[in-house]
């Protein structure tokens, strides 16, 4: 039996507290990425978009190879059928994955867990991304504040969050690999867009941030940063 760890935006290892919780067993770990664009219909990943995914892969593929690890890409119409096939080849017992909170996300991965269950899997997310998630701050009435001064107040009433947890420092290998394209080819593109001002990700990263966090800040910093703040988010440690 193993455990499944379904990477998406969080393309890194030390804070992703799903990949911390499947470290933390004695099973076998195998992390996935899937690349069903359908899945964010209308708004799927543009020729940029994909590039930038193209090159986090890569990097974290080298971070997984370094603790004894691999990163299994697979390319489907959608998420679930990718994970029902997966989880059925490698003998998985266990899904886990850190959530997305745009409505349709939150809706398509309720859907996704129900189903996931339904089929006799483990099925587990967390909380990656958030200080407080939504639905841990809401008015007595159960709503969402409309007024900042009293969520801010809502805020500071909780416990604060958990410390980031370090990467992992190994991973349990399955007996064997499921297969993988031995290059992303879904989310490569023939012509790279125009990186000469923006460094691929992860590398560049960390100076960047240390800029912005100079006082005062660069303008060139924060203009530089746009882009990997709206990318699938990768920091190694």
């Amino acid at each position: 039996m193993s455990t499944l760890v379904w990477f998406r935006r969080d393309l890194r290892l030390a804070d992703n507290p799903a990949l911390t919780a499947a470290a933390a067993t004695a099973e076998p770990v195998i992390p996935v990425y899937i690349f069903a664009p359908l899945d964010e219909s209308p708004w799927g990943p543009g020729s940029a978009s994909r590039w930038w995914l193209h090159e986090s892969l890569s990097r974290l593929g080298e971070s997984l190879r370094a603790i004894g690890s691999s990163l299994c890409i697979r390319a489907g119409e959608n998420s679930l059928m990718a994970l029902e096939e997966l989880a059925r080849e490698c003998g998985a017992r266990r899904i886990v994955w850190n959530r997305c909170y745009e409505p349709a996300a939150i809706a398509r991965d309720q859907e996704i867990k129900t189903a996931l269950r339904g089929a006799g899997l483990e099925a587990e997310s967390y909380n990656s991304a958030l200080l407080h998630e939504p639905w841990t701050i809401r008015t007595k009435n159960g709503g969402p504040f409309q007024v900042f001064t009293a969520y801010w107040r809502s805020c500071k009433s909780l416990d604060d969050p958990a410390e980031p947890k370090p990467a992992p420092a190994t991973l349990r290998a399955p007996a064997s690999w499921p297969a993988s394209p031995s290059r992303h080819e879904h989310c490569a593109l023939s012509d790279q867009p125009d990186t000469t001002s923006y460094p691929a990700p992860p590398h560049a990263l960390r100076p960047l941030a240390r800029q912005l966090c100079a006082p005062p800040p660069p303008p060139s910093a924060t203009n530089i940063l746009t882009p990997y703040s709206m990318e699938p988010h990768y920091m190694d440690d």
